[in-house]
């Protein structure tokens, strides 16, 4: 298919003496190809207007500025004092005038000129591929770059409730207690707190409750850790002290619901035990062993043993999974207890939902080994 088919019209018609014709066609060329002097060239052959002879020369000359036949027509331009405004009977200006001699047929062979126009289009063409090309590999290359980064921290994200622990301090002052009661655990650092009195707790809540996918009355949550009021009458806790899992990514990953870990009653040890060591403890267990098999309890029980941590201390822990009948989720249940001093017991209900419990369950082992009343 021919590249440059209002140049070669131009120029065959130019050829052919069809000059008013040729103008038409030879225009649009320049427009369209107006990094070739030739065709400049030939428009200033054909055209009528000596302003427009002008400015064709001058763009043929800054285009090749070294082209013999452009130059010899500035060098005429420049030795003529005046000339009509227009070029008569639509010839080139008087060459006996301007020493300069027009040859009766094209300076450029019309073939020539095409194939050459063509050349250079298809060299300019492969230049832009080329370019094109080395964009396209460096946005690939940036796009990969920032899909590993993105990727990477949407891991670490995920993950970060299996990250390294951080040593939770927790401290209460309740109703029946003279003295404040400590807690200390070993929970990833995006398990809050969920203290009434803290600003940090205020606005993480409240950014995580304008997220209708998260399902979690975190207004409910929160307590007055300064003054929690305990039930005589079982010793439970009227608004449960919570620990509740932060991070966004994991939270979403367990279906909108977060893992909280709650204290859900501190009080005596129990008339089975002896006291709360881990004696008593294995005491604790046994019976429960005997009240769970009686008890038609529906739900699965996984464990039902006695923990001794690395500090010597001992935690009895009950295993439930079964089905809430609250949110309809399958879930696991951590029943924890953990010994206050000699004769009293803390009570701490850990829930997760299922489809995230393998990936919490090194972190809950962590917990299980580490939390402890001092």
């Amino acid at each position: 298919m021919d590249s440059f088919p209002q140049a070669r019209i131009g120029i065959q018609l130019a050829q052919q003496g069809r000059r008013t014709e040729a103008i038409h066609y030879l225009r649009q060329a320049t427009r369209q190809e107006p990094q070739h002097p030739e065709v400049w060239l030939w428009l200033a052959h054909v055209t009528p207007s000596l302003e427009e002879y002008r400015y064709c020369v001058q763009q043929a000359i800054r285009l090749a500025p070294h082209h013999q036949t452009a130059r010899q027509m500035e060098a005429a331009l420049r030795n003529i004092p005046a000339l009509p405004a227009q070029v008569p009977n639509a010839t080139l200006p008087n060459t006996d005038s301007m020493n300069v001699r027009v040859p009766s047929q094209p300076f450029v062979v019309d073939e020539h000129l095409v194939n050459r126009m063509q050349r250079q289009r298809k060299k300019r063409s492969l230049r832009q591929k080329l370019i094109l090309f080395t964009v396209i590999t460096l946005v690939i290359g940036l796009l990969g770059a920032v899909g590993i980064i993105l990727g990477r921290n949407l891991i670490e994200n995920s993950n970060s409730n299996t990250a390294t622990p951080h040593e939770l301090w927790l401290t209460i002052q309740t109703n029946t207690q003279t003295l404040p009661i400590r807690f200390r655990m070993q929970t990833p650092p995006s398990w809050i707190v969920a203290d009434a009195a803290s600003p940090q707790w205020a606005s993480i809540s409240q950014s995580l409750a304008e997220v209708p996918a998260i399902q979690a009355n975190w207004a409910g949550f929160a307590a007055n850790l300064s003054a929690i009021q305990i039930n005589p009458a079982d010793d439970s806790l009227e608004t449960p002290v919570t620990i509740v899992e932060t991070n966004f990514d994991s939270i979403i990953a367990s279906g909108g619901y977060p893992l909280r870990l709650q204290l859900i009653r501190l009080g005596a040890i129990y008339a089975s035990m002896d006291d709360a060591s881990c004696t008593g403890l294995q005491q604790l267990a046994a019976e429960q062993q005997n009240t769970i098999a009686t008890s038609g309890i529906t739900a699965t029980i996984l464990e039902n043993q006695v923990v001794q941590q690395p500090s010597g201390n001992c935690v009895y822990v009950i295993h439930y999974f079964g089905t809430s009948a609250i949110s309809g989720q399958d879930e696991h249940i951590y029943v924890i207890y953990v010994p206050v001093g000699t004769t009293s017991l803390a009570e701490w209900h850990l829930t997760v939902v299922d489809i995230s419990h393998d990936q919490y369950r090194p972190m809950i082992e962590q917990l299980l080994e580490s939390i402890r009343a001092l």
